[in-house]
């Protein structure tokens, strides 16, 4: 046994807002690794997630978007579901949308879709993730204390 094939599953996470990228290709390579269960992709590119999807059709392989914005589009196009901020905070709206979209019921999908955006405006507004903590207090009535992290 190889010590690549330990018994942990990986999750690939692309955020480039935060780091750099993970080419698409390096992501496809990675795909094939037993270990790679997946990537949540945060980019908001649409074109990649596609062509993500199409990769990892007929895999064990999931594809999940990390964007709120895009999630109607993103479910449409092939992601298997998705892994954000929202969907701790509105649940039952990230799922309606999701079964809609797997129903085939894409009207109410694009409504559920529409009706999050303004939300998401007023969450972004603030720097992240305090509008979402924000968003999360208004909806939960559960206090969050922000901490500033202190560099040295």
């Amino acid at each position: 046994s190889s010590a690549a094939s330990d018994v942990y599953k990986r999750q690939l996470y692309n955020i480039p807002f935060f780091t750099q990228e993970i080419e698409t290709d390096i992501v496809f390579r990675l795909f094939r690794h037993e270990n790679v269960i997946g990537i949540k992709d945060s980019s908001a590119n649409m074109k990649r997630l596609e062509h993500m999807a199409e990769m990892a059709k007929n895999t064990e392989i999931s594809v999940l978007t990390g964007t709120d914005d895009i999630l109607f589009p993103a479910l449409v196009g092939g992601c298997d579901g998705s892994m954000t901020a929202f969907a701790t905070v509105f649940p039952e709206k990230i799922c309606t949308l999701y079964w809609a979209v797997e129903s085939g019921n894409y009207a109410l999908a694009k409504e559920i879709q529409f009706s999050l955006l303004p939300l998401l405006r007023k969450a972004e507004s603030e720097t992240f993730p305090r509008g979402y903590k924000r968003m999360m207090e208004e909806v939960s009535g559960i206090p969050f204390r922000d901490k500033e992290v202190k560099r040295q």
